[in-house]
């Protein structure tokens, strides 16, 4: 370490020794990562390589996530918006060159008190379930009154779950400290700034020497980096459309500015957030490889392919009886599905909403003459922002198929439908045999265009067959069609 290195280590340790035990607990509820905790970790990134923006690799790191539950199992954080919050942890951390990944499934704790948690149980609870040599985040209802925090004793992130989603930045901002990296307001925590007052009125309060807009002597005040612009304001903030806060704040020498508030790691809005800066993610690279190095792995990470949506069964605007198989292509990469079912188009009224292993699911008692939406969302443990399937209706008619015997073998979807849709076979056995007829008793069937024929699916194509009435011989069954 060199002798300016040495010099802001030794007024580091003193600054520890002052204000070692205060957290920023206070009245912020955003993040609760201790003041302690972000000057520990400047020590350790202070005497690790600069690794130079341009010479960032791609990093694929392990996470074990624990969501937690209620005693009685309660509290749940769906896989939807478990999969929709990582994929925008994995874009926000693009430039850095790392990525993220689930190394085992997801580990469910039912504990009321884990669930909503004070610090001292927030670390029994890290300490007690940790998994070595990954990212351990803990999703819970309430971490210590947070949106969430790092905490250095027991290595790990908590997330509240009412701040993890899309399009929230709480775990890029968390994963921030988890690098190394501290608030650009670091030495503010819990100090309330005015708007406009001088810098001059808090000096006695703040943790550290004040940063000035001039940036001299950057490299050692405040969050220790020099592309990261002075920062006074300690609770959440909104922002202009410059990504600027709304406050004005005045320097040590009179001189007037707005924070930055594109920075992940200030208090700003999740809406003005989007980025680390060149230093941070210089400071973050060093981070992993020298007191981090437990996390790296030599793996490929295999994207989901895309969604066929032809192959939704059945297909959209079906008229289909009370219970009915669901079924689609199966997703290479996927391992598993979500399966949505919803009264509205929107899935705020969900009927069904399960995590299943195959690419097809039975339901039973759907209501007559009601309207459903459905749709399919694959998953992986390794890749976090492929698309989810369009979404479908159907109407449920009970009336809609005229049969002979055993009327459970064979179920023949829709029964009206426009010209030029596709009318689906599902059968429990293999076809034999298929026949059309118009209402004359003419048979038709060399107009019909036949997909997977004497097959337990099959599809048929309406499109060289005339609007009409017809007859559907399947079997020794007789089917109803309406083309219109």
């Amino acid at each position: 370490m060199n002798l300016y290195c040495t010099e802001r280590h030794i007024l580091r340790l003193i600054i520890l020794s002052l204000f070692g035990f205060i957290s920023v607990l206070n009245a912020q509820n955003y993040c609760g990562t201790s003041t302690q905790t972000q000057y520990i970790k400047i020590e350790e990134h202070l005497s690790a390589p600069n690794f130079p923006k341009d010479n960032f690799e791609v990093q694929n790191l392990p996470m074990q996530v624990h969501i937690v539950l209620t005693d009685n199992g309660g509290a749940d954080f769906s896989m939807q918006k478990l999969k929709e919050s990582i994929c925008t942890l994995n874009n926000d951390f693009i430039p850095t060159g790392f990525q993220f990944y689930m190394e085992k499934p997801v580990n469910y704790i039912r504990n009321s008190k884990y669930n909503e948690h004070n610090y001292d149980d927030g670390e029994k609870m890290m300490l007690e379930y940790n998994v070595p040599n990954v990212i351990n985040v803990y999703i819970v209802s309430s971490p210590a009154g947070n949106c969430g925090y790092y905490t250095y004793s027991a290595d790990a992130v908590a997330l509240s779950k009412s701040c993890t989603s899309k399009s929230s930045h709480t775990w890029a901002h968390e994963f921030g400290h988890y690098f190394s990296l501290p608030h650009t307001f670091l030495g503010w925590e819990g100090i309330d700034y005015r708007g406009g007052s001088p810098a001059s009125e808090y000096q006695k309060d703040v943790r550290g020497q004040i940063e000035n807009i001039d940036r001299s002597g950057c490299g050692s005040k405040a969050d220790n980096f020099c592309d990261t612009p002075p920062d006074y304001i300690s609770n959440r903030w909104g922002c202009t459309n410059s990504d600027s806060s709304l406050i004005t704040q005045v320097d040590l020498n009179g001189e007037s500015f707005k924070s930055d508030g594109s920075l992940f790691m200030s208090y700003s809005l999740d809406n003005c957030s989007s980025r680390f800066s060149n230093e941070q993610m210089s400071a973050m690279q060093s981070f992993l490889t020298t007191r981090r190095s437990n996390l790296k792995r030599t793996i490929e990470l295999n994207e989901i392919a895309e969604f066929d949506n032809t192959s939704l069964f059945p297909g959209d605007s079906a008229v289909t009886k009370s219970k009915v198989t669901f079924a689609w292509k199966e997703i290479p990469n996927a391992t598993s599905y979500i399966f949505q079912l919803s009264r509205n188009h929107v899935f705020t009224v969900l009927i069904r909403n399960v995590e299943i292993k195959t690419n097809a699911i039975e339901v039973d008692s759907l209501l007559q003459d009601k309207r459903y939406y459905w749709r399919v969302i694959p998953l992986s443990n390794e890749y976090f922002c492929n698309e989810m399937s369009k979404s479908s209706t159907l109407i449920i008619d009970n009336l809609l198929a005229i049969k002979n015997t055993n009327k459970e073998s064979v179920e023949v979807y829709p029964s009206q439908i426009s010209q030029g849709q596709s009318i689906f076979i599902h059968s429990k056995k293999m076809i034999n045999k298929l026949r059309l007829l118009n209402t004359s008793g003419t048979d038709v069937s060399n107009n019909m265009i036949v997909r997977n024929a004497y097959s337990t699916v099959s599809e048929i194509s309406t499109q060289n067959l005339p609007i009409g009435f017809y007859f559907l011989f399947v079997d020794e069954q007789i089917f109803k069609i309406s083309i219109y």
